[in-house]
């Protein structure tokens, strides 16, 4: 549902991300001392089976069909590509809870399972008498909200719905209405909020920024299923923003000159993880400055790391293990000699970025007397 500094750090310690604000949609909301079912909060639908869709769309709701059925199909397409490269469809199939990998837009809403609803009336019958009205009170003057009618748990497929307020002008800004049909169809998948992505309580608030296509990506400052364990290879600045050391200061106590125009950066993770290169470069040259990583809260008895924070497509059904992954942020701490040959204690941050707009992924460094920013990842558009 959608409503209209680094403090200084010890070796050998852990940051986690423990995500706050898990809602779940319709019926299935719950807090403090609700006795929830397992199967409250996860995905609708399961098996090989497309699922079903359709759309109603009431006369005083401001965007055309053509606009809705575009963001319908490049929301499910998103979500589908997501769940593919993250290896959900993968590791739930081996579960025995395997997602539905595809959708089909219906013509008529006549048996569909799931069923949009865009501007219509709270006095719509959505469900064995209840009105959208019965679970629109559910909520505060909602954007929109996602609530599942029905749920099988023998065969993993439910019904539902998701409705659209007709009187929110901020459906009809760029990139709004694809915004926030993701994060309802992530609703869908089994994700609760997660902060800095498509999944964020507080997306509406973002639906106004000037970027508007930043706001359509799933995955923003951070990222709903990051695994430590697998490549990376991302783009970002040397520094901060606004304070010390700048750009060109890290680059010249890393290379020992000063840049030749703006430099820029990479972090590459090598796939046995005992290092990591920070890849400099200029108009001059590329320098790697190798990251030995010397304490890695992931492996052997620390793994009951990713047993903490909240669950991100989450999916169950009978006779198998409930199936979730974990939405969590850590730090691994290495080092690495600067080009004076000094050694820095570093601190790689995955997935812990809960107040800039930079990305996932970012380096700081004792320098001096205190822990600096190294390097920050970009997000690209």
């Amino acid at each position: 549902m959608i409503r209209a500094k680094y403090g200084s750090a010890l070796f050998f310690l852990t940051a986690l991300i423990i995500v706050q604000g898990i809602s779940h949609a319709g019926t299935e909301s719950g807090n403090g001392t609700d006795n929830l079912r397992p199967e409250d909060g996860s995905a609708w639908f399961l098996g090989e089976k497309p699922i079903e869709y359709c759309y109603e769309k009431s006369p005083g709701f401001t965007l055309d069909k053509a606009q809705i059925e575009s963001a319908l199909s490049e929301a499910f397409a998103d979500w589908f590509s997501y769940l593919r490269s993250a290896r959900i469809f993968e590791k739930a199939a081996k579960n025995g809870t395997p997602f539905s990998a595809s959708a089909t837009l219906l013509s008529s809403c006549r048996g569909a399972e799931l069923k949009f609803l865009f501007g219509l009336s709270q006095d719509t019958q959505v469900s064995d008498g209840k009105t959208v009205g019965f679970y629109r009170d559910l909520y505060d003057d909602p954007l929109a909200f996602a609530a599942r009618t029905r749920y099988s748990t023998e065969s993993g497929r439910g019904e539902g719905f998701v409705w659209f307020s007709s009187d929110k002008p901020l459906l009809t800004l760029p990139n709004a209405l694809l915004a926030v049909v993701k994060h309802e169809i992530g609703h869908i998948l089994g994700c609760g909020h997660v902060p800095g992505t498509i999944m964020d309580k507080a997306l509406a608030a973002s639906l106004n920024a000037a970027d508007g296509a930043s706001i359509t990506r799933i995955d923003q400052r951070n990222r709903l299923v990051f695994d430590w364990l697998l490549p990376f290879h991302v783009s970002g600045a040397l520094g901060a923003h606004d304070y010390p050391p700048s750009p060109g200061h890290t680059f010249q106590n890393l290379v020992g000159r000063t840049p030749q125009g703006e430099p820029r950066a990479e972090v590459i993770s090598n796939p046995d993880k005992s290092s990591v290169v920070l890849r400099v470069s200029d108009k001059l040259g590329t320098k790697d400055v190798p990251i030995s990583i010397e304490w890695d809260p992931t492996v052997r008895r620390n793994r009951s790391i990713f047993d903490r924070g909240y669950p991100v497509f989450k999916a169950f059904r009978s006779g198998h293990p409930a199936f979730a992954q974990r939405n969590v942020g850590v730090v691994v701490y290495g080092s690495l000699r600067d080009a004076s040959g000094n050694r820095h204690v570093v601190a790689i941050e995955l997935n812990s970025n809960t107040y800039s707009s930079d990305g996932p992924i970012q380096l700081k460094y004792f320098l001096e007397t205190e822990m600096r920013t190294l390097f920050r990842e970009t997000l690209s558009l």
